[in-house]
């Protein structure tokens, strides 16, 4: 798919969950931190296979008035499900030492304390990155705009290097960023800078180079205009008299009517004069000077309601507003055909299937 779009006029982006937990994976493949990862999946596998140490292990944690919790076996094409294995298990740490000190020759279960260091700077460092893919999964809200200033954020703020970090996080910390910036190309980022600029929310908020953005816009727009308005011949070609049944309707008596007959003049020459292309300038001027909207409103609902008042902008909101950050959306359709297309009911034909699916996702 990714060959097949080289050559594609609209660019590949990658599904940014599946672009997030391959650089997460890039850190836990790090020799250190797998042989931390592997030891904690052995003591949680060890656990989950004797309900003796499950048993005692509740018991410890009520002694020592920690949440009755199970340990979390994690799924290795998964980051976030290793997270929550380390998590749980540090969290559980002083219950499971006491379970093993009860058990003649469990002890060496137990990681060894470098083991435990890289567990807890592998946590600190997933922690922040563990509620994005969650929020950038959802199918009810505008996410591609959303994408460039999560990406800042995660760049920016959660892998930026410090001199008080400790040497593990900082590898982790460069081989993570450098993963995620190859993941990402020139066209995939334009695509991004343009959702993020045509969003009330953000702007020209997280533009690099506003300029260079609003340029890119314009001629987005322009290649969106229908084919018959494109082909209308330029006005100063036609050369239409002014309609003087605009200036009948605004005649009146006095100066008022006067005032609405220059007025009139004058709007309908600026209309007949200027090309497509001003016209999208005019609407990006005024698209600029709105006031930004709140970031927990919705930006469709948002153009809905100036979509008559910049119709050439409208158009990109509805061309990229409308992309799914995220494959997950797709993904959950083809497990709930899976769901509905069961054994018991092998002879569905297509159209039904079709119909239930719809019923599924669009009933209340």
């Amino acid at each position: 798919m990714q060959k097949a779009f080289e050559h594609f006029p609209d660019a590949w982006l990658g599904c940014f969950g599946h672009n997030l937990n391959l650089a997460v994976s890039k850190i836990l493949n790090l020799k250190r931190v797998e042989s931390a990862v592997r030891a904690c999946r052995h003591l949680v596998q060890e656990f989950s296979r004797s309900w003796k140490r499950r048993r005692e292990l509740k018991v410890k944690q009520t002694a020592l008035q920690l949440p009755v919790k199970s340990l979390i076996h994690d799924v290795v094409t998964r980051w976030g499900s290793t997270f929550q294995m380390l998590e749980r298990f540090l969290s559980q740490q002083q219950a499971i030492s006491a379970t093993l000190a009860g058990e003649r020759g469990a002890w060496h279960l137990m990681p060894k304390e470098t083991d435990l260091s890289v567990m807890g700077q592998v946590c600190e460092l997933l922690g922040p990155l563990s509620q994005f893919t969650d929020a950038l999964s959802t199918e009810t809200s505008v996410t591609l705009s959303t994408l460039k200033p999560v990406l800042e954020h995660i760049k920016t703020e959660i892998l930026i290097q410090s001199n008080d970090d400790p040497p593990l996080i900082t590898q982790m910390k460069k081989t993570m960023r450098e993963d995620l910036d190859s993941r990402y190309s020139e066209k995939a980022l334009k695509m991004m800078d343009i959702a993020c600029f045509i969003d009330p929310r953000f702007k020209g908020n997280f533009s690099e180079n506003l300029v260079d953005i609003v340029s890119i816009t314009v001629q987005e727009a322009l290649r969106l205009v229908p084919v018959n308005v494109r082909q209308e011949p330029p006005a100063e070609m036609t050369s239409r008299p002014i309609s003087t049944s605009t200036l009948d309707k605004a005649s009146t008596h006095g100066l008022t009517g006067l005032l609405k007959k220059i007025t009139a003049t004058r709007q309908q020459r600026t209309e007949e004069q200027s090309t497509i292309e001003d016209q999208v300038k005019a609407e990006v001027k005024i698209y600029m000077c709105l006031p930004s909207v709140e970031t927990e409103e919705d930006p469709l609902l948002w153009w809905g309601g100036h979509a008559g008042e910049l119709p050439h902008l409208s158009r990109i909101a509805r061309r990229f507003l409308c992309i799914p950050a995220t494959s997950v959306p797709s993904e959950r359709i083809f497990s709930a055909s899976g769901s509905i297309v069961t054994p018991h009911r092998a002879r569905l034909n297509p159209e039904k299937v079709n119909m239930l699916t719809f019923l599924h996702f669009n009933l209340p």
